[in-house]
């Protein structure tokens, strides 16, 4: 198991990583269940959570939001660690006009 930690850019953060998500069907990660706090209450602003699975590989990464942090666990079944790959590759590939870094860490 990984943790992963963003470093988002000026203006960008967890809302508009889970909205890029969900803009474009054709991308191969979709976010599969989220967290059911009222979008329109002051407590959806700084707490939250969404995981997001991978169409072909196993495992399934959580992202959460506490307080303007923004963390993500990858919990990797896939041989190979074929899953971890592909959550950075398409960071780097769909979401570098949001991310301005990323730390993964081993568990």
């Amino acid at each position: 198991m990984f943790r992963v930690e963003f470093l988002f850019k000026a203006g960008a953060g967890y809302d508009e990583l889970l909205s890029l998500l969900r803009s474009n069907p054709r991308f191969v990660f979709c976010v599969h269940s989220e967290d059911s706090i009222d979008k329109r209450t002051k407590k959806s602003k700084v707490k939250g959570w969404a995981r997001i699975k991978h169409k072909q590989h196993h495992g399934e990464v959580k992202l959460a939001k506490d307080s303007g942090r923004c963390t993500g666990e990858i919990t990797d079944r896939s041989p190979a660690m074929k899953l971890t790959g592909a959550w950075v590759s398409w960071l780097a590939n769909n979401a570098s006009e949001l991310i301005y870094g990323v730390d993964v860490r081993f568990l």
